[in-house]
């Protein structure tokens, strides 16, 4: 059984015994760190290291095993969070199974449990779909269903607003004005750079198609934005928050494609 931690922040760090897994990761030596987080794993099976083995595997390339691991995950918990579906899905998009992941983030938009109480991340991932596979499923249909999240009692706070600024009732500046708020006392500036990579992220996927940005611009932005070797992502503590989010993995994909 997994035991739900609450917490604040998309890919919020995992446990302080994890951290040599993710240096291993950055060295390059995929193996050892999916043995080490294994270990850790089978030792203490909650939701920070059942998101930190699955994420490992994802950035190992391990798709199919990454999204066996959170099947089984969404199916024998009974305290399923909308992460593992968002993860889940991820996998099956990077597999190139594009209806899959729809199906899987449209069943986690009614996940029992959220970061803050609201499944926001699905449908956000949904609309990232219809832009960049458009076709395998509606903008305005993902819109909607991003509307019904983001307005709630917490709209004013992250990641809320990001919804927001999407569905273009904010702007720019208001939403990096927001990436300040509710951050909690972990690893201020980790978490600060990943706020500021999902703005980056969000707002150039949104760019496509308008003013000459196309989707081959995107994907030679991605390439930027996912190289982990620049000084921001260096440290393991700052590198496994950004490595345990389900839109790095889109944009590694959409890098992956030029």
């Amino acid at each position: 059984m997994v035991h739900r931690v609450e917490v604040t922040e998309y890919g919020d760090r995992p446990d302080d015994t994890a951290w040599r897994s993710w240096a291993a990761l950055l060295e390059g030596d995929t193996e050892r760190a999916l043995k080490e987080m294994n270990d850790i794993y089978q030792r203490e099976v909650c939701d920070s290291t059942m998101i930190s083995y699955g994420a490992i595997m994802l950035n190992a390339n391990a798709y199919g095993a990454a999204y066996d691991h959170f099947f089984k995950v969404i199916k024998m918990s009974p305290c399923v969070g909308e992460s593992e579906y968002s993860f889940a899905g991820v996998a099956q998009w990077c597999l190139g199974n594009v209806g899959g992941a729809i199906k899987i983030w449209k069943e986690g938009m009614d996940a029992p449990y959220a970061p803050g109480g609201i499944c926001i991340q699905t449908p956000m991932l949904l609309l990232a779909a219809s832009i960049l596979k458009p076709g395998s499923i509606a903008r305005g249909e993902a819109e909607s269903a991003l509307a019904a999240k983001a307005n709630n009692p917490k709209s004013d706070r992250w990641p809320y607003t990001l919804a927001h600024f999407l569905l273009g009732g904010i702007n720019a500046e208001c939403l990096e004005a927001s990436k300040h708020g509710h951050i909690g006392r972990r690893n201020v500036e980790g978490n600060l750079r990943h706020r500021t990579w999902m703005i980056e992220f969000y707002k150039n996927l949104s760019s496509i198609g308008r003013n000459g940005y196309c989707i081959e611009d995107f994907r030679e932005l991605m390439k930027a934005m996912t190289n982990l070797t620049t000084e921001d992502w260096k440290e393991p503590e700052n590198f496994a928050i950004l490595a345990r989010q389900a839109e790095y993995f889109i944009a590694r994909h959409a890098a992956r494609q030029t």
